[in-house]
């Protein structure tokens, strides 16, 4: 993978969101978005987009949009720095929703 993920609704790291857009940006200012899937995963192949690092990236659904406030400079994955609690050497799962999370957002494969 050039580079994968998981969007979660809260910060609990309970509820996947589905079709959440991932944009990514690269050094060279190409910008990717990729559309999150039933249990919240996204993912670039290399024959996708091989990126430039570092990245900068955001998440949306609807009218909700977060930003990423640091860069991602080399790890493809998330996992690498969100773990699943908040900790001095982790944010925390990637998350939509920094308040309460709107009834009927969508996510969980049937």
């Amino acid at each position: 993978m050039s580079v994968a993920g998981t969007v979660f609704a809260a910060i609990d790291g309970k509820q996947p969101v589905a079709g959440a857009k991932v944009s990514l940006t690269d050094a060279t200012g190409r910008t990717v978005a990729v559309e999150t899937n039933c249990a919240g995963n996204f993912y670039l192949e290399p024959s996708a987009w091989t990126p430039t690092f570092p990245l900068r990236a955001s998440i949306s659904l609807g009218a909700e949009t977060q930003t990423m406030t640091t860069l991602i400079h080399r790890e493809a994955s998330c996992a690498a720095c969100h773990q699943p609690t908040l900790s001095a050497s982790s944010p925390g799962p990637v998350f939509l929703f920094k308040g309460a999370v709107p009834a009927g957002v969508p996510g969980g494969c049937r």
